[in-house]
């Protein structure tokens, strides 16, 4: 058997921690070799050194004064965390928009971007002709036809 997963099993049996199934097969198996036999009693006596110490001294309590202070000290670390991953999102949109402005393409000297569209007649519309308004796209003024 690999020493590491008879230490794993023997420590489990140890602390009572093993299904009865696993612990059949170990006793099976630690009656036939001597030295896991050895090894799983030297494993039980440090689980009951350890038991015995944890027994004999118990557990302080922490003061109210420093388990305050550990309070605060772990939120203000999860505000200061927050407040810097607001600030680095914050930075890298300003960053984005800057690059976006400084590298977009710039249009034709004396052009305005495209708006709503008028038409080179006011009175042509008036006539009983059907018109047609011709946008080619989204970077271009439409046009408006005659014919339909």
């Amino acid at each position: 058997m690999d020493p590491n997963v008879l230490e794993r099993l023997l420590t489990d049996r140890a602390v009572g921690q093993l299904d009865d199934d696993a612990a059949q097969l170990l006793e099976a198996y630690l009656a036939m070799d001597a030295s896991a036999a050895a090894a799983a009693r030297q494993i039980a006596a440090t689980v009951a050194l350890a038991r015995r110490a944890m027994e004999a001294a118990p557990a302080l309590p922490v003061p109210e004064s420093a388990a305050r202070r550990l309070r605060q000290a772990a939120r203000s670390r999860r505000t200061l965390a927050t407040l810097l991953r607001t600030a680095a999102l914050a930075a890298c949109l300003l960053l984005g928009l800057f690059l976006g402005a400084l590298l977009a393409p710039a249009g034709p000297a004396g052009t305005s971007p495209p708006g709503p569209a008028t038409a080179p007649n006011p009175s042509a519309l008036a006539s009983d002709q059907p018109h047609r308004l011709v946008w080619k796209s989204p970077v271009e003024y439409p046009t408006l036809r005659g014919d339909l």
